[in-house]
């Protein structure tokens, strides 16, 4: 994921918040291809020590 949209998402408590922000943000472009990106990288993404 890029560094810069990691940074403006990585405060959320729960996944549930996470999806509301990430909708809001790009959900009324309907920028269906990056919405896609988006979901790919956070599902392959893991959490570091």
């Amino acid at each position: 994921m890029e560094t810069r949209i990691y940074n403006m998402f990585m405060y959320h408590d729960t996944v549930d918040s996470l999806w509301a922000a990430l909708k809001k943000t790009y959900g009324h472009a309907r920028n269906d291809s990056r919405i896609y990106e988006l979901y790919k990288d956070i599902a392959q993404a893991t959490q570091g020590t």
